[in-house]
């Protein structure tokens, strides 16, 4: 009997302690709810593993607090993207995409070679010397009008005519010289430098023999036809067009000397 009672007693025991262990198993059992799936967490603690769960604690928190970094960067990311588009709206040295831009064509101006600037300073120069001409004649006349002094008188009649002539002459080469240098400048073709060329004398002809009546129309329209042939063999050109412009005024000019001649020709065979 006490035999059996014996093995009651450790069965007791056995029991017993087999119950202290799940319960001291079950004690180091935590269940957690999860917070993005579906489901409980359990997690285990036991005194040999401290050093486990402190590590795996530690790592989590870095996985928490590198997550966190992250968050953070790409929220200041997101934030600086709308400050530098702001930037952009407000920067107006920029140009935007979606403005206009308008772009003028350059305006093309004359090339005037250092060369032309010089003869159009001794141009001038030649200009007054030419009035000092003038003006001497009339200085000579006035103060020797009542003397028998030769001298005056071929001042006036021999040398101050010559002088002129030939700054006249001096002029009119520094004028063509610098009118072909300009030409030269502005002109590639050479057929329509020379057809611009023809149109010129055939103007300052008519001019000269304005008096006539007869010839001036003729000259006008070979002049036209020149410029015509000019502007063909160099289309669009400014210069050549602006060079017409101005020689309108040296046709006109002869038009006009021709109808006064021929008004005063009509009134006096009238009377």
């Amino acid at each position: 009997m006490a035999f059996v009672k014996l093995c009651m007693h450790k069965k007791q025991l056995l029991k017993l302690s087999f119950f202290i262990i799940i319960g001291l198993i079950f004690s180091g059992c935590t269940i957690n709810r999860r917070y993005h799936n579906r489901g409980f967490n359990t997690n285990w603690s036991f005194p040999w593993n401290k050093s486990q769960t402190v590590n795996e604690k530690g790592t989590v928190s870095d996985k928490t607090t590198k997550n966190h970094s992250k968050l953070i960067i790409a929220s200041n990311s997101i934030n600086t993207v709308p400050q530098k588009q702001s930037n952009l709206e407000n920067d107006t040295t920029t140009p935007k995409s979606d403005s206009l831009i308008t772009l003028t064509k350059p305006i093309k101006k004359e090339n005037i070679p250092p060369a032309v600037k010089k003869a159009t300073h001794k141009i001038h120069f030649t200009n007054a010397l030419m009035v000092a001409d003038i003006i001497s004649v009339q200085q000579v006349i006035k103060h020797y009008r009542d003397s028998d002094e030769y001298g005056p008188i071929i001042y006036v009649l021999l040398i101050a005519p010559a002088i002129m002539l030939v700054l006249l002459l001096f002029r009119i080469w520094l004028a063509s010289k610098r009118n072909r240098m300009m030409l030269n400048a502005n002109i590639n073709s050479e057929a329509a430098i020379y057809y611009v060329l023809k149109a010129q004398q055939e103007s300052i002809q008519g001019l000269i023999l304005s008096p006539t009546i007869i010839l001036t129309p003729l000259f006008s329209l070979l002049a036209i036809s020149s410029f015509n042939k000019a502007e063909r063999a160099e289309p669009n050109n400014p210069y050549i067009k602006k060079i017409r412009r101005r020689n309108r005024w040296v046709r006109i000019s002869s038009v006009v000397i021709s109808l006064s001649v021929a008004i005063a020709l009509i009134v006096e065979l009238a009377i």
